[in-house]
């Protein structure tokens, strides 16, 4: 690792940041090149993937499945399923939908499988900039369809119990699995009143046909990184910016170790190249209609305090709230975006990775 200094704590920060972290991003993070300040080449997606992870635990088996675009890797639990098959979670990893793969958060997806007993089957979907926008939607969608129709025969899942959820280091994995839930929330109306539908909400053409023998009321969870449905900090908004109109951590943090103004912009630019899709709800789910959002499931929002996309996740959480659906929002003080993936450095990502675990638990135990 070189030893330039290419991610200094800006002195507006660093008084604000767990002194744990301080310690662990001087050591490591602050020598790592920022992917947004280079040329882009698919090279960069093996510049160094920060540390902090803990060791990935002992699982019964770990198998890799090709579909159509994408590919899935399968958890299994050791021992023996339940008489009606192992619950699934498919977990979504995130990397601005640009970097990242389902090794990303191999610790986090393991653990999920042995303490809960389930199959974790994490998604890898293709990434921008050579797939941008609707791309990893699309492949997301997919796998769910492959696990609810191809899970019993192939995997001898329970496919009446199926937790969707995601983390980001980034942003995209918690977007992708909110996207998910309001499409399936979306089919889910159509299947139960196919002669009406709300008339503020469009669905868009690729997802007509997507789940059309597929029921969707298994949803239990989309777990961030929202039967529970837990959201990690998580871009809602693709309109937002830094002048903290609407969000006021845009600007707040727009210095901000790791997840900058500028890395988010890089990161938007690439998915969404076209502006005119910034609103569209599978990629901005804060602008879902409110006849999705007010049939979402409880909410386990989780945020950092020092991430550009804390407030955008908080709204998130208060629109679902000012909807009539129940809400616990949860701010993780003074450490960054990428804090549920170093839990096996920072005492702050443990509690954050335990409270992630004891949502999907409580989301599969219907609590």
């Amino acid at each position: 690792m070189s030893e330039t200094i290419h991610q200094p704590i800006h002195p507006d920060i660093l008084p604000r940041l767990d002194p744990e972290y301080v310690a662990f991003h001087n050591k490591h993070t602050a020598f790592v090149v920022p992917p947004h300040t280079i040329p882009w080449h698919p090279d960069i997606r093996k510049l160094p993937v920060v540390p902090g992870a803990s060791p990935v635990v002992q699982v019964g088996s770990v198998r890799d499945i090709a579909l159509q675009h994408c590919k899935i890797r399968v958890y299994t639990p050791e021992g023996d399923p339940p008489d009606q098959g192992w619950p699934v979670f498919l977990y979504i990893h995130g990397g601005g939908w640009t970097l990242g793969s389902w090794d990303t958060q191999a610790s986090f997806a393991a653990r999920q499988c042995k303490e809960h007993r389930c199959l974790t089957i994490c998604l890898d979907y293709r990434l921008a900039p050579e797939n941008p926008y609707p791309a990893a939607v699309i492949d997301t969608v997919d796998a769910l369809k492959w696990i609810h129709r191809n899970g019993k025969s192939e995997l001898n899942a329970n496919v009446n119990k199926i937790a969707v959820g995601g983390s980001s280091r980034y942003r995209d994995g918690p977007s992708l699995r909110i996207a998910l839930l309001t499409t399936a929330q979306v089919v889910e109306t159509l299947r139960r009143s196919c002669h009406s539908r709300p008339r503020n909400w469009t669905l868009p053409s690729r997802f007509c046909s997507s789940f059309s023998s597929c029921p969707v009321s298994y949803y239990a969870l989309a777990l961030g990184c929202p039967t529970t449905h837990a959201v990690r900090t998580v871009v809602t908004d693709n309109t937002a910016s830094d002048s903290g109109d609407v969000y006021p951590s845009w600007k707040e943090m727009k210095d901000t170790v790791w997840l900058s103004t500028g890395r988010m912009m890089w990161f938007r630019h690439n998915y969404l190249p076209h502006p005119a899709t910034w609103t569209n709800w599978d990629s901005s789910p804060i602008f879902a209609p409110e006849t999705l959002l007010a049939n979402a499931p409880p909410a386990w929002v989780g945020v950092c305090e020092m991430d550009i996309l804390r407030d955008e996740g908080i709204a998130y959480g208060e629109k679902l709230r000012g909807l009539g659906v129940k809400v616990d929002i949860k701010t993780y003080k003074a450490v960054p975006h990428q804090t549920l993936g170093m839990d096996g450095v920072l005492a702050v990502g443990r509690t954050m990775v335990a409270d992630a675990t004891k949502a999907l638990g409580d989301a599969f135990n219907g609590a």
